[in-house]
C-alpha cells in the first residue's frame, strides 16, 4: 500500500493486541497475503481487499458458514 497504513493501524494495536501490520516490497496481493499466512494464530482467515467495505457482520457470516461447512469458501 502506498498510503498510511500503518499510521492507521498502530492505534488499535494498543487495544487489540493480535493486530499486526507486516511490510514488503510491492509485489500484489498474493504474496502479501501468502507470506503473512505463517503468522496467522486462529483458525480461520478472512481477507478483505483495499477497496472493499465490509458489512459489520462480515467476520460472524464467515464464522456461521464454516461451522456448518468445512473447506474453503471464496467469493
Amino acid at each position: 500500500s502506498q498510503d498510511n497504513t500503518r499510521d492507521v493501524v498502530e492505534p488499535f494495536r494498543k487495544r487489540f493486541l493480535n493486530i499486526f501490520c507486516f511490510e514488503n516490497s510491492n509485489q500484489g496481493r498474493a504474496l502479501a497475503r501468502n507470506s503473512c499466512i505463517e503468522y496467522a494464530l486462529g483458525d480461520l482467515l478472512v481477507f478483505y481487499d483495499d477497496d472493499m467495505e465490509p458489512s459489520p457482520d462480515s467476520i460472524e457470516k464467515h464464522l456461521e458458514f464454516h461451522e456448518s461447512h468445512r473447506g474453503l469458501l471464496s467469493g
